[in-house]
Order: C-alpha cells, then sequence, then structure tokens
C-alpha cells in the first residue's frame, strides 16, 4: 500500500539564513531529495511506505548556491543563507 503524508514543515528566519524544519518520519538521506530550479526549492521523499512532495518558492535574497541540508531524527533541515547585497563602485570611463 502506497499511502502519502503531509510534511509538516516550519520556518525560521534570521538576519543571515532562512531555516526550513520538514517532518520526515521514518526516513533517511538515502530517501530524500532537494533540488533548486529557478529559485524553487524542491522537497521529495519516498521511504516505500509513505512517499511527500513539496515546492517552496525562495525569497529573492536567497543564496541557492549555499544551502545546505541534514536529516536528523526524522527532521530534514535546510539551511537557506541569504545573500547579503553590498554597494559596489562603478569605474567612470
Amino acid at each position: 500500500m502506497f499511502e502519502e503524508f503531509a510534511g509538516e514543515f516550519i520556518i525560521n528566519e534570521s538576519k543571515e539564513r532562512n531555516t526550513l524544519s520538514v517532518l520526515i518520519p521514518g526516513s533517511s538521506k538515502d530517501n530524500v531529495s532537494v533540488k533548486v530550479l529557478d529559485n524553487v526549492l524542491s522537497i521529495s521523499v519516498d521511504n516505500g511506505n509513505s512517499s511527500f512532495a513539496q515546492e517552496f518558492h525562495m525569497p529573492k535574497n536567497a543564496d541557492s548556491d549555499n544551502i545546505s541540508c541534514r536529516v536528523c531524527c526524522g527532521i530534514l533541515s535546510i539551511e537557506i543563507p541569504k545573500k547579503i547585497d553590498l554597494p559596489r563602485s562603478i569605474e567612470i570611463k
């Protein structure tokens, strides 16, 4: 039997990063896929007994090149650093 569960999630925001925590009971990192395309974060989980898929639109200041993930105790934690926009000088010719 293939059943679907809704992964509950929590989003925490700090000055430096957004952290997305997703409940994925009974799953290990081998059952999880996290991808980014066009500023959309896609999460899919399939542990053989249940599946879950969710997409999140990331904020414009998300640093998608430096996202990190880990799975511990049935929770997928995704750290999404924020880009720091510093003023830059433009050469006048």
